[in-house]
């Protein structure tokens, strides 16, 4: 069967820690984000003076955008090894015991993003009791802005100039950190690919 931890955001495609029990894997899903907020604008801006020259630099300008923004995307702390026994088939397949809040008693950084104390390896042979309880990742903010101007000429024809900014104010989102116990990487921060850094591209059209 598919992983239980696929699809989404963060999915894992080959994590299935309770594939033995479905009822310990209840949780909100990779894709779950609790609070997402999205608006866009569009505003030509009314400026003729009837002036051929003038109306030629100051009318026709238009400005456009979204802004987008969200609370984060859930991730689950998995284990690296079999410490139950059961075979790990090629997939993460074990939950670490959770014994407290991971969110509090540390300070957050890059190097470590949630409190690690708070998983512990189980017994050998057992079960971990953490399961799909959620961290979440960093929360995103994001302007993607355009502005353009035409220039009529002829009844139905003119030509546009285009700006447009994505990411506009150059923001960063960290993605979710490391999730599996033992591993190098485990509770730092790697990358921002939630949202590349800003692109600007410009473009000329005819319209005719």
């Amino acid at each position: 069967m598919d992983s239980l931890a696929t699809v989404g955001i963060f999915g894992q495609a080959y994590a299935n820690p309770t594939r033995f029990n479905m009822g310990q894997f209840r949780g909100p899903a990779n894709f779950s984000i609790t609070h997402i907020f999205s608006a866009s604008y569009d505003y030509r801006i009314p400026v003729r003076t009837g002036n051929r020259l003038t109306d030629g630099v100051l009318s026709n300008w238009e400005i456009s955008g979204i802004i987008s923004a969200d609370s984060g995307v859930p991730y689950y702390i998995f284990l690296s090894t079999d410490n139950e026994n059961i075979g790990t088939v090629g997939r993460a397949t074990e939950f670490p015991n959770l014994v407290c809040n991971p969110n509090t008693g540390f300070t957050r950084s890059l190097n470590q993003w949630f409190n690690t104390d708070c998983y512990k390896l189980p017994p050998y042979g057992t079960a971990g009791n953490a399961g799909k309880h959620a961290l979440y990742s960093d929360g995103l903010f994001n302007w993607d802005a355009a502005i353009s101007k035409r220039w009529p000429f002829g009844e139905n024809r003119n030509v546009e100039f285009r700006a447009e900014f994505f990411n506009s104010l150059n923001g960063h989102t960290f993605d979710a950190p490391g999730d599996t116990v033992g591993t190098p990487g485990f509770c730092a921060v790697s990358n921002t690919t939630r949202q590349p850094g800003r692109n600007i591209q410009f473009g000329v059209k005819l319209h005719f």
